[in-house]
């Protein structure tokens, strides 16, 4: 495993030193040169991985020495190697995540081939990297939970915060926003803790999963005890059987596919996975309405003469009174037949 240096451009600096820095230099806080010992030098590593095991890439590490850092990030097999350091415990921070998404750091002892190191260390006087409180406006597709996983947070960190208690009282679900709003995110604290040289840390972060529920239906009626294989990409493949129609999950929250496996493999159904809108926008009812097997040309909200074809289907099925609107019949059947549960 190898590091790279670490480019700042996304983070706030809270100091305008952004001297350049590699990792085959020692630059005290005077600026000058100090020649790296090899002798006896030794290493800490740190990888970064999710609730599934996989490692993540990009996430920024850094000890502490006196005034100086040592700071870089973690590289595609999710790992950083910190050289040349005598044998000690240094404060270790990592800075991307918020320590409340972080499990406690696991330890274990490097193995006698890895414990030695011969690159020279990287302490530079670099200026401390900060996250504030801030403002995200929805994008269109955007959920709570796809949000933390951009700022680092948990999605209850930012959707019980109090700043955002009026936009609950109006969606009542974090992943139904509508775009355009803005919601409030709280500071990300960073997770520091004492790392001791010849030692391998794990740092598991608890986010980056989202709820997923399919229904297996025959026109109106669920489908209980149906055997099934749900496959997600960069996931393992899941199975099971339908609860009262229903196959409820938790899936990567950047996954937009998912490949539902029925019949012992003689039928493969691939699905889009997508934040849906509230029931209240008429989006978010047509969205609802092609989950449930009557598709609508149009997704923009709009109910032409064709969605309106739809809509009479959709009525006549639960013996609703006729009607050209969506109505708190439509809405009521959809929340009871969609979002229930």
């Amino acid at each position: 495993m190898f590091t790279t240096p670490l480019s700042v451009s996304s983070f706030q600096l809270d100091t305008a030193n952004t001297q350049s820095w590699n990792t085959f230099g020692s630059t005290p806080v005077h600026g000058s040169t100090v020649p790296c010992q090899r002798v006896d030098k030794k290493a800490i590593e740190v990888t970064v991985i999710d609730l599934l095991g996989r490692v993540l890439e990009g996430q920024v590490l850094e000890l502490a020495w006196g005034q100086q850092v040592y700071r870089l990030m973690s590289n595609t097999f999710g790992a950083v190697r910190f050289e040349g350091l005598e044998a000690s415990s240094y404060p270790l921070t990592l800075l991307g995540l918020d320590r409340h998404a972080l499990e406690a750091p696991v330890a274990e002892p490097l193995s006698s081939m890895r414990l030695q190191s011969h690159q020279p260390a990287a302490w530079d006087a670099l200026g401390p990297l900060s996250c504030p409180a801030s403002e995200h406006v929805v994008q269109p597709g955007e959920g709570v939970d796809k949000i933390a996983l951009q700022w680092g947070l948990l999605p209850e960190t930012i959707w019980d915060a109090p700043q955002n208690g009026a936009l609950r009282a109006r969606l009542r679900r974090r992943n139904q926003l509508i775009p355009n709003d803005t919601l409030y995110i709280p500071p990300r604290e960073a997770l520091t803790f004492q790392a001791s040289t010849g030692c391998h840390y794990v740092l598991r972060f608890n986010g980056g999963l989202s709820r997923l529920r399919l229904r297996l239906a025959v026109g109106f009626e669920p489908q209980d005890g149906i055997p099934y294989l749900l496959e997600v990409p960069d996931a393992p493949t899941q199975q099971g059987t339908t609860k009262d129609g229903y196959i409820d999950t938790v899936v990567p929250t950047r996954t937009t596919r998912v490949t539902l496996v029925l019949d012992q493999g003689a039928l493969r159904i691939d699905l889009p996975v997508d934040t849906l809108l509230p029931l209240t926008d008429d989006r978010g009812v047509q969205q609802r309405l092609r989950n449930l097997g009557f598709p609508c040309e149009s997704s923009d909200g709009t109910f032409d003469d064709a969605a309106k074809a739809v809509l009479h289907r959709f009525r006549s099925g639960l013996s609703l009174p006729h009607s050209d609107v969506i109505d708190d019949d439509v809405r009521g059947a959809l929340y009871s037949l969609h979002d229930k549960g």
